[in-house]
């Protein structure tokens, strides 16, 4: 079996990948609650309380949404993606062909 033919084309839209790369940093950049009984108005404390983890923690559950509603190719483009901005791969093109391998390789296992 052949490795499936790669371009360029993203299969995630502009829009999902940028709404996941959005929450997963908003995800990352949560420290956990200093004041659990705050009873201040969040508009006075800058809404800082957004930042703070919680066992009903709405970032996380829109990012798993988010990330539950993509196919298998445009997960597969996500980490292309993600490959790309660490600096692993110099283009999409050969991020995308590394991620081919990967899915075949994957997939044949299961």
């Amino acid at each position: 079996m052949e490795p499936e033919e790669t371009s360029d084309q993203l299969t995630i839209s502009l829009k999902q990948a940028f709404f996941i790369i959005v929450k997963a940093r908003e995800f990352d950049e949560q420290v956990e609650s200093t004041d659990p009984d705050s009873g201040s108005n969040p508009a006075d404390d800058r809404e800082v309380d957004v930042l703070e983890e919680g066992a009903d923690n709405p970032v996380q559950q829109e990012l798993e949404e988010a990330l539950d509603a993509l196919n298998v190719d445009e997960q597969l483009d996500l980490i292309a993606l993600t490959w790309l901005g660490r600096g692993e791969y110099s283009s999409f093109a050969e991020a995308r062909e590394k991620r081919a391998t990967c899915a075949t390789n994957t997939f044949r296992s299961i």
